[in-house]
């Protein structure tokens, strides 16, 4: 059982690595033609995440955009969770 357990989760891993490289090829193919350099999104997001950069664009409106923002999107249904 130990053996087939072990051989599918190795089959797994092969296949979800095939995927992720053809997807990620295919998206830096798109990337290509439209930019006109290779550009992976995975990679910069990676990297943007990686850096710090991005631990200033949540949490720094005051309470009040929060709630304008949750009234805008969910207006009657925000109003019922109040209640």
């Amino acid at each position: 059982f130990h053996s087939y357990v072990s051989q599918t989760f190795k089959v797994m891993m092969v296949s979800t690595l095939v995927w992720i490289l053809g997807v990620q090829g295919i998206v830096m193919t798109e990337d290509y033609k439209h930019y006109g350099r290779w550009v992976s999104p995975t990679y910069n997001i990676f990297m943007y995440n990686i850096d710090g950069a991005g631990d200033e664009l949540y949490g720094v409106e005051p309470l009040s955009y929060y709630i304008k923002n949750l009234c805008l999107n969910f207006n009657y249904v925000a109003a019922l969770a109040v209640i």
